[in-house]
This record gives structure tokens, sequence and C-alpha cells, in this order.
């Protein structure tokens, strides 16, 4: 396992970069904290060190509550504008009633702040009132050899909605990592997100510095499509089913009681009954209650028949270990009562399903069960989603019948709400519909892709061998129904029974890129882009899970895990930007397109005075008057010229101001639209302008 002083480095490295943040503003000054925020901070900072650099407060943002004062006020929220725009609300609610001193308001933007976000900034009128900064934590220790960063809808973003705007932090958190570990000689790469993760992490080490390199060691990044089967199945271990069931975010456990109370717990404290029951059968761990809570009840026997300096030192050595015990143990029974009522009967119905889907056995009986569990209520939505998406992957996907009549089933049964997930889940290729057309027709591409996943699924379970339900195999995890594929992967690389070049062949014959590949691995990195699912089914952490359980197999292997940025791309030098608007022909919206393409991750081109003077020349309803540029504005912390700061607000400008403003009248302080075309004035942001 890894040195203990090596993991606490980033929680370290994460407090630090915070607190350096907060000494930019001295003085005593409220937090405001975005609610989906709060359990990552607590993994790195406390309330003591928040205080000791002048935080006097911490709020909840909520736009029942305006904590604007006087004061400094610091709001710490996530990169998406429905958080920003509660943002300007408050603000804007101040502005109404009274005025606001300069540098009073400071935003923290986690991970990065986004030129959408202060387009919105802008558009509300508040830009001029406040400064903003931008904030990443480096990676969370969850327990074992388990590292997450622990990203907020990062599925959603990169995979659904096609967003790389998350793909920068995660290259930079890698890069401290490794400048932590070391960075491996052997890489394996698998996926679009991934490889693009890959170069930016290449390009951090040509800027920022190079780690040393470990001869003995490999980095596997694939994308989490790589082996979705391991995220759809049903889980079989107690730390699965608790994930799946109950939720873990950061490590923390919250169960409802019958009561109305809560009981909260954070797993990545030492436990000793977690530590032993996580990854087994949870069959096996019911029965593990029993004989424990037996233990310790006669532990507490035995202690009411002690002599008097038993007793003593009964009190000082055992007891607050006894009772620590007994109340870890009330916890867990509590959450497996909470796991028991909710699988239910159905548990052993699931897992014989899916294992005949995964053996391909009787299309249309397995179709037929799940329809039966449908129409029996037999499950929560996700539970019917998984095994949808499941028979889809391993089914050779529905036809157009069976895919309308088991939709109408479901939206019937669970609500219209989820219209749009199925919509989502189609989109993913998680459900894949056949043509029952003609092979000639324009859908011919679409059928060969699906015969072709199917193809790649079943090959990929026979050569290795993913059905193994043998003892102290990784299908524990799943019943013995199926060994997760990344899990085997690394187990072949690891004990090295094939030849380096069988290996590598192998790898090849999955899309892997791979550099320099080496036996004699003795620690495999190992990062999923995109392990949260959660968007539209659950059950995230499964193959962190799987992963985990191959450490325990394989001292050797190391589980990186990445839970839940466009790109940060190469600058263009002056002389091929100037090459580039030398072209009569190119338009305002060519110029814009070619800005946003080659911004650096700070969304802003060095060589803006070049900028400007293309769109002065190329540009004719332009008005024809110098801009003014502001050199010493470097970083999006500073605010911006007078001119525009005063912009927006009712506030004259100056005589040599630079972009003259139309004529359309103020409503609620809203700020005023310049005379240049607003995909022109983007522009002229994107050039730091």
């Amino acid at each position: 396992m890894f040195d203990n002083k090596m993991l606490n480095a980033f929680p370290q490295i994460s407090h630090t970069n915070l607190i350096n943040i907060l000494k930019d503003m001295p003085g005593p000054k409220d937090l405001v904290v975005e609610h989906r925020l709060f359990k990552p901070l607590e993994m790195f900072i406390d309330m003591k060190s928040l205080r000791l650099y002048g935080v006097e407060k911490v709020y909840k943002l909520q736009e029942s509550v305006n904590p604007i004062t006087n004061r400094q006020c610091v709001f710490l929220v996530s990169s998406n504008l429905p958080a920003t725009k509660i943002i300007c609300d408050l603000i804007n609610s101040c502005l109404s009633m009274k005025s606001l001193a300069e540098d009073i308001i400071k935003i923290i933007l986690v991970p990065r702040s986004l030129i959408t976000i202060e387009k919105q900034f802008e558009e509300e009128g508040v830009y001029g009132y406040i400064q903003i900064f931008e904030f990443q934590w480096d990676f969370i220790h969850l327990g074992d050899s388990l590292l997450s960063l622990e990203m907020i809808d990062f599925y959603k973003n990169v995979f659904v909605e096609e967003n790389q705007s998350l793909l920068i932090p995660v290259a930079k958190a890698l890069w401290t990592a490794f400048m932590v570990f070391g960075f491996p000689k052997t890489v394996c790469v698998n996926g679009k997100s991934s490889t693009a993760v890959y170069k930016l992490l290449n390009r951090f080490f040509t800027e920022r510095g190079k780690p040393n390199i470990n001869n003995q060691s490999c980095f596997c990044i694939l994308d989490r499509d790589f082996d979705y089967a391991s995220v759809l199945l049903t889980p079989c271990t107690y730390a699965s089913l608790l994930d799946q069931v109950v939720g873990i975010q950061n490590g923390i456990v919250e169960i409802k009681k019958n009561d109305g109370t809560t009981s909260i717990k954070n797993l990545c404290n030492p436990d000793e009954t977690y530590e032993y029951v996580k990854y087994k059968q949870f069959g096996d761990v019911l029965n593990y209650w029993k004989s424990k809570s037996k233990e310790l009840q006669d532990k507490l026997e035995k202690s009411k028949k002690l002599q008097l300096d038993e007793m003593k030192q009964y009190v000082t050595q055992e007891l607050q270990s006894v009772l620590m015990s007994k109340k870890n143990l009330t916890f867990h029974i509590d959450a497996s009562e909470v796991v028991s009522k909710v699988i239910g009967d159905k548990f052993i119905d699931y897992i014989t399903l899916e294992k005949n889907m995964l053996e391909n056995r009787s299309r249309k009986e397995n179709l037929n069960c799940i329809e039966d569990l449908l129409a029996f209520g037999k499950g929560s939505a996700n539970n019917i989603l998984q095994l949808i998406c499941l028979f889809s992957q391993s089914q050779d996907g529905f036809t157009t019948i069976e895919l309308n009549n088991i939709k109408t089933k479901f939206l019937h049964q669970y609500g219209f709400k989820y219209f749009e997930t199925f919509h989502v889940l189609e989109k993913m290729n998680l459900i894949v519909k056949q043509d029952n057309n003609s092979v000639f027709n324009s859908n011919l591409n679409k059928i060969i892709s699906i015969n072709k996943t199917k193809q790649i699924m079943q090959n990929m379970m026979q050569k290795l061998r993913l059905v193994d339900d043998s003892e102290h195999c990784m299908s524990a995890a799943f019943g013995g129904s199926y060994v997760p594929a990344i899990g085997k992967i690394i187990e072949i690389m690891c004990k090295e029974e094939m030849p380096e070049e069988e290996i590598v062949k192998l790898l090849s014959n999955y899309s892997f890129q791979v550099n320099d590949f080496k036996t004699g691995i003795k620690t495999i990195y190992v990062m999923v882009i995109g392990v949260d699912i959660k968007y539209h089914i659950n059950g995230s952490s499964k193959i962190g899970n799987s992963l985990l359980v191959l450490a325990g197999i394989l001292p050797g292997a190391r589980a990186v895990n990445l839970s839940n940025f466009t790109g940060h791309l190469s600058l263009i030098p002056g002389d091929e930007l100037k090459q580039n608007f030398s072209s009569p022909p190119l338009t305002v919206n060519e110029l814009m397109l070619l800005f946003v393409a080659n911004a650096k991750g700070n969304n802003r081109v060095q060589v803006s005075k070049v900028a400007i003077d293309a769109l002065d020349i190329h540009s004719p309803y332009l008005q024809q008057r110098p801009f003014h540029l502001d050199s010493q504005a470097r970083h999006r912390c500073q605010q911006r010229p007078p001119w525009l700061r005063e912009y927006g607000h009712g506030q004259s400008k100056s005589s040599d101001t630079s972009v003259s403003v139309a004529g359309r009248p103020p409503k609620r302080q809203r700020p005023l639209r310049t005379g240049v075309h607003i995909k022109t004035r983007l522009i002229l942001r994107l050039c730091g302008v």
C-alpha cells in the first residue's frame, strides 16, 4: 500500500491552495458555500482553519437568505449557471436598496471560471462589483488505495452534454498526483476523453515540470464506456449495495431512521467492522452481525464481573474501543436493514436474469422477465433502467416495437418525467435500437454498429474469461456472474502469465494505446474517466469497489478513481495569427470561432493587439475608434478598466471611452449593450480587452 505521508499530501495541497486564496482577501469575511460543496470541503479544511484567515460566518447558498452586508462576502460555488444566477440576484437585490463598496464581493469558482459565467455576470450588471477566483481541490483519499476527485455532474457534463470544460482540472490533478508519486514509464490509454486528458497532462509536464520516472509502475486511463456492464449489474458486496441503495458521497453515508433522525458516518474514519465486511457478500454480512453482536455483549457482561483493579484497567484500555465498536456495529446493522428492505426478495431474480443476459440465453424470455418485474413493481426506476440497458448491451439491442412497448410500460409505471432519460440513454448508446427496414436504407451503418457492439462485448467476455465463478475471483463483486473487464486487464498485466508482445497485442485489440510496456509492473494507477453515472442510472462506485477487490488479490495494484474543462489548447504564435487574419473573406463569425477554438485555459488570447487590429480591418460596421488596452490587467481576479466597470449602473463614462453605447434604455439596472455586435463583443472579451 502507499505510504500514508504520500496520501496525506493531497488534502494538505488542497488546504494550502484554498488558504492562499483567502490570504488575498485580508480582513473579516463571510463565506457562502453551495450546498453540494460542503462535504468535499470537509475532507481537507475545518472551521478552525477558516477562522484563522478571517472567516467569521459560514452560510449555505440559497435564494431566501441574503448574506451580503458591509463586510466582505466570499461565495464558493461550482461552475454552473444556476448557482451564479443566485449570486447575481442577491447582488442586484442589495443594489436596489443600497450601494455596495468596491472589492466587497469575491467569488471562488470550482473548479474553474468559464466565459459563459463571466458573460452572465456582465449581462446581469454585476461584473464591476465582483472579483473572480478559481479553486480546484486535488484528489481526495477515500480509504485503501482509492483516490477520487469527487467532481459534481462529471458524467453528465462530459459524456451526455459533450462539454469538455472539466478535462483541464482532471489533467491538473493528475499532474499534481504524479509529482507526488512519480510518473509511470508504461502508459495505457483508451477512449476519447482519456486521450484528451493524457495530451493535456503531457502539456502540463512541458509547462510546469516533469516528475521522476518510475520504471516499475503503469498508468492506465480509460473512459467509462469501455466496460458499462460492471456499472449496470447488481452488486453483491456490502459496500456496493450500501452505495447503490443509500448512497456514499465523499465517503459519508447518511441513514434516515424511523423516528425521523439521521445517522451520519464517515467511512474514511477507522472502523474495523467496516474494513472486515465491505467486500464480503451481503448474505455473509448479515450472519456476521449476529456473531459480532454476541461477542460485544459477552465483553460487556464480562466487565460487570471485574474486580476494582481490573475495572480500572478495563476502563482506561478497553472500554473506549468496545463502545466505539458497539456504535459502529449499530450503524451498520441499521444500514443493512435499509438495504434489505429495498432489495427484498427480488435480489435473486435480478442476479439470475443478469446472468442469463450475460451468457446470451433466451433473448425473448429475458425481455419477458424485465416486463414482469416492471409490471409487478419489483424494483425502483433505476433498477429497471439498469436491466433495460444491460439487455440492450448484451442482447443485440431492441427492435422498434420492443423498445416502444417497454418504454410505454415504463413511463406509465414511473411517470413521464423519465421520457428525457430514455432519450439520453439512446444518445449514449446504452439503449440501442435496431432498424427493421431494408439494409439498403440510410440506417445500414447503425445496424453494423449494433452488431459490432454485441460482438465486441461477447468477444471480450470470451477472450478475457469474464464469466468466472471460481473462488477468490473478482466476480464475487457480482455474485460470480461477471469479472469487471478493467480489473481483468490489470490482472493480466500484473501476473505476467503472458509474454510482453501478447499483452500489448491484447490491449491493442481493445483500442488501447500502449506506450513502452514492460513486464515487472508492481504498481498500477487506474483512472476511469466518468465513473459517476448517477445522472440517469444508479450505482456509480461499483467499478471502484471492483478494483479495490483486485487490490486485495494483487497487493501491487493501486486504484485511482474519478467520480465525478475546454481543453488547454496551444497558443497561437503571433505570425501565424497575422497570416490567418490577412485573408479578406474572414468574417466576424469566423474570427469568433477561431478565437474560441484556440483560446487558452483561461479563455484569453495573449496576442490581443493583433486581434483588435484584425477586427478593426475586417469588420466595417465596427466603429472606427481606437481601443485602449489595459496592459496591466493580466488576471481575471483583477477588476476591469473603469470604462467597463462603470458600464451598466447609471454611471457616466469617461470621455475616452473606446466603445460607444447603444441607445437602448436601461431596465432594472441591467447593463447597456455596446454598439458592437454581441458575437464581436465576445471576441473582445476573449482578447482580454
